[in-house]
């Protein structure tokens, strides 16, 4: 396959693979990033993953100590009902293409809090 073209210079690539056992086989998934340093976010990208593939690259903004990514995992039906969060779990993201993995979650209020580990 082809490699995907690079990120915008104040952009990464990141790519997921979700093998948690309690979450569904199927997840959306919404990548966001904060504004600022204010504790709003924003949705850059979203798509459906299946659970044990690695997705496709979305693009989001570099991180500082104070812009942070989060990726929230919804059912995929309409319902879109939130099972899991990854609340920063990626530390400062600046090189060019990242990937990692959610293999455990701790559940606090019906979420699962999902651990990321870094592939490559």
């Amino acid at each position: 396959a082809a490699e995907p073209p690079a990120a915008s210079a104040d952009s990464v690539k990141l790519s997921v693979i979700y093998k948690y056992v309690n979450l569904p086989d199927q997840v959306k998934v919404v990548v966001e990033n904060s504004i600022g340093s204010s504790a709003t976010y924003v949705a850059l990208d979203s798509f459906l993953l299946n659970k044990g593939e690695f997705s496709r690259y979305a693009t989001t903004s570099k991180s500082t100590l104070s812009r942070k990514q989060r990726m929230k995992l919804y059912t995929p039906g309409s319902d879109r009902k939130l099972v899991a969060i990854a609340d920063n779990p990626f530390g400062t993201l600046t090189q060019p293409f990242s990937t990692y993995g959610f293999f455990t979650g701790v559940l606090t209020s019906g979420v699962y809090s999902l651990s990321a580990d870094k592939l490559y």
